[in-house]
């Protein structure tokens, strides 16, 4: 983002990048992930594969949950997609790419809607932040509540101001 502004002219300094943090807690690696397959497990998989054929400008039948991505037909449509979706769309291929995912693997690593999603220990979470700050890669978070879920925040914030970084006074009630 701080590039994108710097080759409009601004100044990247005066943009501030603060993008949305979903975090998955568990005292262990192992138990973040399960707790993110539970929550993966809930959600509506139609709906989330009608959101993807929008974003890559195809039909919800091209999408086949347990099945690679049809990069031959997403390539076809780039023309087709909407102006407001390419930013996410390239993220979401290359992320796919990247790590081989299937559809229904895609839906699931990307229902934040862009945002930050990460499972992991609290100073897995905070190790993550800390590395996002320090490369100038953001300058701070929006945590995404999943209180509901019982996936909190519980010491992170602690962990990222034992390892050095920025900290801010908690927001009445948290």
């Amino acid at each position: 983002m701080k590039s994108l502004a710097r080759g409009y002219g601004r100044n990247p300094d005066h943009l501030l990048v603060m993008p949305g943090l979903f975090p998955i807690l568990g005292g262990t690696e192992a138990e973040a992930h399960r707790r993110k397959r539970e929550l993966d497990e809930q959600l509506d998989h139609a709906f989330l594969r009608e959101e993807l054929a929008h974003h890559l400008a195809l039909d919800p039948d091209d999408l086949l949950l347990g099945e690679k991505l049809p990069f031959d037909k997403i390539g076809q449509a780039e023309s087709r997609v909407p102006v407001a979706s390419r930013w996410h769309r390239q993220e979401i291929l290359s992320e796919a790419r990247a790590n081989d995912w299937t559809v229904r693997q895609t839906l699931v690593c990307n229902i934040t809607g862009g945002h930050r999603l990460i499972a992991g220990t609290p100073e897995q979470v905070a190790g993550d932040i800390l590395h996002w700050v320090d490369s100038r890669a953001a300058d701070g978070f929006r945590r995404i509540r999943a209180k509901a879920h019982g996936l909190g925040h519980h010491g992170v914030r602690q962990r990222v101001r034992e390892r050095g970084g920025p900290s801010r006074s908690a927001r009445p009630g948290e």
